[in-house]
């Protein structure tokens, strides 16, 4: 048995070339695979899988869907998991939704992160460097962009009631400074786990009015996680159970405590441990046993 991952995107269905999209794409995938063996086909998001849907159905033994984030049952997903076997999500939420329109087709998968953070932080640059030294402790940090994300409302609120610790996060094509609010150039994987070393806690004020982000789990959590920092975050519905771990807030006041505490958590405390054991459990390396779970699910 063979498994072959195609993610891909294409352009709206244009009629005048659907008929030419269809042969392109599925001499395309033919071409990838031994059609003597079974072939699983993990795809996410086709926008043409109306034009191939016969094709593949004929050309796979098994569809399987990747249906990562939260979306409303629009058309485009609904098109892509009507012909699926097998639907994975990473989030509870999703689960219930696509559930309550395609009952037992779905399966839950942990959102899997880097599998070597330790060695990825150790690898350090000039440029971390010179953040650093421009950016004073203690560090809160976001991150990753917060346009979309970050209710910037609570965020320049709580960083105004804490104009003894500075705010990071990224996006500026050069580091930024307004009071002790910093955007800092998008630095890259091994990069930001060295920065976040240098970090005393993760700041999540998500937008709740945003249904996506309401529903999210980001993958910013785990990095934080996997440093053993402290985070301060909105309540996003999907990471309730790690409530143990992190700090939930919902006002200004709220995370503006919670953050307090957070910079005076022990450096050395046991809290930290079980957050890079949290963190661990959803490397990609120790989410094997699902990907055989959800196998046995297919050929059974």
């Amino acid at each position: 048995m063979e498994l072959f991952f195609h993610i891909a995107y294409f352009t709206k269905n244009i009629p005048i070339v659907n008929k030419l999209q269809k042969i392109l794409l599925h001499t395309y995938i033919i071409n990838k695979i031994d059609t003597s063996k079974e072939n699983f086909l993990f795809y996410n998001n086709l926008d043409v899988v109306s034009i191939i849907r016969d094709s593949i159905r004929s050309t796979f033994t098994k569809l399987i869907y990747l249906c990562a984030d939260y979306s409303e049952l629009d058309e485009r997903v609904l098109s892509n998991a009507e012909i699926a076997d097998k639907i994975i999500v990473c989030l509870p939420t999703m689960q219930k939704l696509v559930e309550s329109k395609f009952p037992n087709k779905t399966f839950l998968w942990p959102v899997p992160t880097s599998n070597e953070y330790s060695s990825i932080k150790s690898i350090s640059s000039h440029q971390i460097s010179t953040l650093l030294s421009q950016i004073p402790k203690p560090r809160v940090v976001y991150a990753g962009f917060k346009t979309n994300r970050v209710d910037e409302n609570i965020y320049k609120s709580v960083a105004n009631k804490m104009p003894e610790v500075s705010f990071v996060s990224f996006g500026s094509k050069n580091l930024t400074k307004y009071k002790n609010i910093y955007e800092a150039p998008w630095l890259e994987k091994h990069e930001m786990h060295s920065f976040l070393s240098e970090c005393q806690a993760g700041f999540m004020p998500y937008d709740l009015s945003i249904p996506h982000n309401l529903h999210c789990i980001p993958l910013k959590l785990f990095d934080f996680l996997a440093e053993g920092l402290p985070v301060v975050s909105s309540k996003l519905i999907n990471i309730q159970d790690f409530n143990s771990l992190i700090y939930f807030s919902e006002t200004v006041e709220e995370y503006t405590f919670c953050l307090q505490k957070a910079l005076h958590e022990d450096a050395n405390s046991e809290l930290r441990k079980e957050r890079k054991k949290r963190a661990q459990q959803h490397q990609t390396t120790n989410l094997t046993h699902k990907l055989d779970e959800l196998l046995a699910t297919l050929v059974n």
